[in-house]
């Protein structure tokens, strides 16, 4: 067989391009501006030098899955300045996107300009880790200038109705409905419907922002009035107070006057009381007067007692000191003599102890002599050989110890296995008695979620803070037939949310989960309640049962009131009929007619197997849109609570089986501890021998120890017993030198001087006591005489003291007049002074004031007084809050009124303008807006007939909120089925293919768009669908409104339409292709134009 490589088969490429004719030249007249004519790659992906020409209208591109097709969408992004995350490779860097081995790659685009025959060259060189050089037509440039050029020809790369690669096809169907209206809007036209639509949303942004200034503003004034109305009343407070103030000056001005009244009259009563005073201590003088007398006599006789005793104690002291020195000189006579005869007893005790010790030491070495004689000793050969026997045996020993150190191993592997046998069948038992529906959750699909709970239960306490597990974990049906219901009714992401109340809770959460541990957080929701929200239902409970219906499905669970509340926000379970039973026909029928037609507020419901929604909409065909989607009601819920029976068996034969295992380990067991016990019985013999010898040895080693002891005490002893001989011989010499009968001749000295000290004080001890009889005689009468004299002198001390007041009260009198006089002459002086600054007008209201207070005989200080106070009084009720600055305040509040109420009119003025902008602006874009979903709802709706059964496109307009407004794709791929939107979830993988490419069909000819880009959109369609969506592309396509389409595929069915205009690429590629060159000839050899 022959080879397929160019070069082994002798092609002659030559012979070839002679047959080619002028270099090819496009028509460009048949291009729209921005479309696509020519694509060169170098080195990029797969390719090391490819060019591609394409056609004006539909260019198919095929080729078998790896040969390079998807490179020239890749191609078309990267070279025009797009983000890989346009491809769905935002994971990818530029540099894989360079062919291996080499280190630079480019991409060459040639577009039609907006001159007729004219074009631009957009070129981008790459280097690896290096920078990117762009160029315009050869000339040096850069990214942003690139952008200006694709905005120029209304080229939007991230915009998927005109840039639908194969890792985005799957995105499309996920767009949020305000999504995708908003990128049909950009590719209109210029761009203009967008524009205008966001212009709506920011008029309508500004109007709103108006409408709360007015709401404040309206809030302000309803303020600034009250506060002026209370400052009105306080400004007339203010005014009575000022009143008061001025009959407060003139009670003040009358003070004065009543005080030198008072003082006058005060000074006349203190002169008199002095002189009444004065005449009383006369008397009391002439009374007190023999007293005196009596009392110096007594002072006289104590002064004589006095001088005797203390003659008595000067004398007594005296013999006492001499007394004293005697008795010292005595005691140190009885030290010496006790000195002298502890000398001569500790010589003779000394001789006594010396002679015991000796004794003692000499029994002692009789009995160390005994015991090391006593001692059995073998000799080191023999000693020596015990021990080398021992070695033999213990050798012998270790090597039969082996074995058995085997089996123990053995026997402790088979004990921990058991343990952790036990510790799983502990375990599972706890699972099956437990109600924490953490134990039962799949690891696989919620593994995320049990991490993050058993998380937080760890750091509960020390986070100091209150959430709620998520309702796979705490919510259960009160019965479980409502099961699947609910969990076909709460979204999944809302089933694993944790819910909190308030925002500092969702801050302290978020930070835990998404910042401290974002690999177990970062999929993990989290709700905050609202806080007015009502459980209470649309329609009455009692309504819907009227439909058959059990009741509303938040009925039928229990748990947290704030997780319930969640799911009910989220998933509006509280106003979701159901129905464990399917109900009939001509129920659901009235339902959709009072839907319909009665606005009933009911827009889903569940019925046995099935969850119904409804959607009314205002444009469009104004179809009511029902989506029904089915669940099974026989499965096991998650909120079923409890272990699922399959789970329960499950755990339940996980326990036999580890019972089982622990039967078989311990069987094991048994076996091991019979063959250890055996084997040790073979060793006991030798253990025994063994220790006979290492007892022997010990023994041995004891004994020699032991000798080494002895020897040593032996000679211990005989050394000190020595000592002792020394000590007896030394006292004995002492004796025969007569040093005994010293001591006792100088102890008899020492006595006669004793007895000589006694006789001397016996006349110093009479003459003591005499002098203590005469001084206690003298201290009786002392203390007789003293007594008298304190009664006397108590007695006088009183008078004295009551003298002294009557002096003291005299002089306070006479400071108290002199003081009274000195105020009453200033204060006279003062008040002179005072009448001479009063007007004649001051001086008669002071005297009308002065004739009305003596009339009323309050003209004094107390009565003036209390007439101060109770005006000041009255001024403090009128203080309180009021003042000039009320008045200040007052004037400043209507100045901040009428600035509010002149800017008022301003603000609802320019709500005016912004409503007429709005509605003139709305009267502009929403018939073009209208008219563009008309226009390709009649084109989906009569193309999605031919492969399904209906379906529609649909304005959703209903929000004053412009930013609210949706565009739905409603499909139907069944007869019994009613439209229902499109979304990721709800079709299958042909049936978004297939809706995806129609809808972009659709928008062929209506936008204003250079080209569009599909790659492999036929993914899972059948070969039927396939062919009818591929005729309706190429139709659209090649019509005259239709723009430059690339569709991209791996496979071609047989049979299918190809129009005029159309331009089918193959891309072959493998190592058959030749060699490549970079010339015209050979990068346009491929063309298939240029061959006729």
């Amino acid at each position: 067989m022959g080879t397929r490589l160019a070069s082994q088969n002798g092609l002659d490429l030559d012979s070839f391009t002679k047959k080619l004719k002028l270099p090819y030249k496009p028509d460009l007249e048949q291009y729209d501006t921005g479309a696509i004519v020519r694509v060169k790659l170098r080195n990029f992906m797969s390719y090391s030098l490819t060019e591609f020409h394409f056609g004006p209208k539909i260019n198919l591109i095929i080729g078998p899955n790896g040969t390079g097709k998807s490179t020239f969408v890749c191609a078309i992004c990267i070279g025009l300045a797009g983000k890989l995350d346009y491809l769905g490779k935002s994971s990818m860097n530029l540099d894989q996107f360079i062919k291996s081995g080499q280190k630079e790659a480019s991409i060459e685009l040639e577009l039609k300009a907006a001159g007729q025959f004219e074009t631009v060259t957009v070129e981008r060189e790459f280097v690896r880790k290096g920078k990117t050089s762009w160029y315009i037509n050869k000339k040096p440039s850069n990214e942003a200038q690139i952008k200006k050029l694709l905005k120029d020809y209304n080229i939007q790369l991230d915009n998927l109705c005109q840039f639908l690669p194969q890792d985005r096809v799957a995105r499309f169907a996920s767009l949020r409905p305000e999504e995708l209206l908003k990128e049909i809007e950009r590719i209109y036209e210029n761009g203009e419907l967008l524009e205008q639509h966001n212009k709506l949303i920011e008029l309508y942004s500004l109007r709103q922002e108006r409408i709360k200034a007015m709401a404040d503003i309206e809030f302000q004034l309803s303020s600034l009035r009250e506060k002026r109305k209370s400052l009105e009343e306080r400004a007339q407070q203010y005014h009575e107070y000022q009143l008061l103030e001025k009959e407060l000056q003139k009670h003040e001005t009358l003070r004065p006057y009543v005080e030198l009244s008072t003082k006058k009259h005060a000074r006349e009563e203190l002169k008199q009381e002095a002189e009444e005073m004065s005449q009383k201590i006369k008397e009391f003088d002439q009374r007190i007067l023999p007293m005196k007398e009596k009392l110096q006599q007594f002072q006289r006789n104590l002064g004589s007692t006095e001088t005797r005793i203390n003659e008595y104690t000067s004398a007594k002291e005296k013999y006492t000191k001499e007394l004293h020195q005697s008795l010292e000189a005595i005691k140190e006579v009885n030290s010496d003599i006790q000195k002298l005869n502890d000398q001569r007893l500790s010589m003779a005790m000394d001789l006594e102890i010396h002679r015991k010790k000796w004794q003692q030491l000499s029994e002692e070495l009789d009995t160390m002599t005994q015991k090391l004689d006593s001692l059995e000793l073998l000799s080191e050969e023999e000693t020596q050989e015990l021990r080398d026997r021992r070695a033999l045996i213990q050798d012998k020993l270790l090597e039969e110890q082996e074995p058995i150190d085997g089996l123990e191993t053995e026997k402790r592997a088979l004990m921990r296995i058991n343990e952790q046998l036990e510790t799983r069948i502990k375990t599972s038992e706890s699972s099956l008695k437990s109600k924490d529906r953490l134990l039962v959750l799949d690891a696989h699909r919620f593994g995320n979620i049990i991490k993050a709970v058993k998380l937080l239960r760890e750091h509960r306490k020390k986070m100091k803070l209150e959430y709620f597990e998520p309702p796979i974990i705490s919510l259960t049906v009160t019965d479980a037939k409502y099961g699947p219901a609910l969990e076909r009714s709460i979204r999944f992401q809302n089933q694993c949310a944790f819910t909190v109340r308030n925002n500092e809770d969702y801050q302290k959460l978020a930070r835990f989960l998404y910042n401290e541990h974002p690999d177990i957080g970062r999929n993990i929701g989290i709700r905050t309640l609202s806080e007015n929200f009502s459980f209470q239902p649309r329609i009455h409970r009692e309504e819907i049962k009227k439909y058959n219906f059990d009741g509303y499905l938040v009925d039928f669970i229990e748990g947290p009131r704030e997780v319930i509340q969640m799911v009910c926000e989220n998933d509006r379970i509280h106003n979701i009929p159901v129905s464990h039973r399917d109900i009939d026909a001509s129920i659901k029928d009235t339902l959709s007619y009072k839907i319909r037609n009665e606005n009933f507020p009911m827009s889903e419901f569940i019925a046995g197997e099935a969850y119904y929604s409804f959607n009314k909409s205002s444009y469009g065909s104004k179809q009511v849109t029902a989506n029904i989607r089915g669940f099974s009601s026989s499965r096991i819920s998650i909120f079923s609570g409890g272990l699922p029976d399959d789970k329960r068996l499950e755990i339940q034969h996980q326990i036999h089986e580890c019972r089982h295992k622990i039967s078989v380990n311990n069987q094991t067991l048994g076996n091991l501890l019979q063959k250890i016990k055996e084997k040790q019985g073979m060793l006991k013999d030798l253990v025994k021998e063994r220790d006979d010898l290492t007892a022997k040895i010990s023994r041995q080693t004891r004994a020699e120890k032991d000798r080494e002891k002895y020897v040593t005490h032996i000679e211990t002893f005989k050394d000190r017993m020595r000592v002792e001989r020394k000590a007896i011989n030394k006292i004995k010499h002492k004796e025969i030198e007569g040093t005994a009968s010293k001591l006792v001749t100088k102890i008899g000295k020492l006595e006669k001087k004793k007895i000589e000290l006694y006789e001397l004080i016996e006349p110093t001890i009479s003459k003591i006591c005499e002098l203590d009889e005469k001084l206690l005689d003298a201290q009786i009468f002392a203390i007789q005489e003293n007594n008298k004299f304190s009664t006397i002198e108590s007695l006088n001390e009183s008078i004295l003291t009551r003298r002294e007041e009557m002096l003291e009260k005299r002089n306070e009198l006479r400071n108290a007049y002199i003081k009274a006089k000195e105020e009453y002459t200033q204060a006279l002086k003062d008040y002179k002074a005072l009448l001479e600054t009063f007007s004649d007008e001051d001086r008669l209201e002071l005297e009308k004031l002065v004739a009305d207070l003596q009339e009323s005989e309050t003209l004094t200080e107390e009565g003036v007084n209390a007439e101060i106070s109770r005006i000041k009084s009255q001024m403090r009720l009128r203080r309180n809050g009021a003042g000039a600055d009320s008045l200040k305040r007052l004037e400043e509040v209507e100045k901040e009124i009428q600035q509010y109420e002149e800017k008022l009119p301003e603000f609802d003025v320019d709500v005016g303008i912004l409503d007429r902008q709005i509605k003139d602006l709305v009267s502009v874009w929403k018939p073009k807006l209208e008219f563009v979903i008309r226009t390709i709802a009649r084109d989906f709706s009569e193309n999605m007939k031919a492969v399904a059964s209906a379906g529609d496109v649909q304005l959703d307009g209903e929000s004053e909120n412009f930013s609210e407004w949706k565009l739905k794709i409603l499909v139907s791929f069944r007869d019994s089925h009613a439209l229902m939107q499109l979304n990721a979830a709800q079709q299958s993988g042909g049936e978004k293919s297939a809706t995806t490419a129609i809808f972009l069909n659709s928008l062929q000819g209506l936008t204003n768009t250079p080209f569009r880009v599909v790659d492999e959109i036929n993914q899972g369609m059948d070969s039927k669908n396939e062919r009818l969506i591929h005729e309706l592309i190429v139709r659209k396509s090649c019509s005259r409104s239709g723009s430059q389409y690339f569709l991209i595929t791996p496979k071609l069915l047989t049979n299918l339409y190809y129009g005029t205009g159309m331009r089918v690429h193959c891309i072959l590629a493998g190592r058959w292709c030749p060699n490549y060159q970079d010339n015209v000839e050979f990068l346009e050899m491929g063309v298939a134009d240029k061959y006729f």
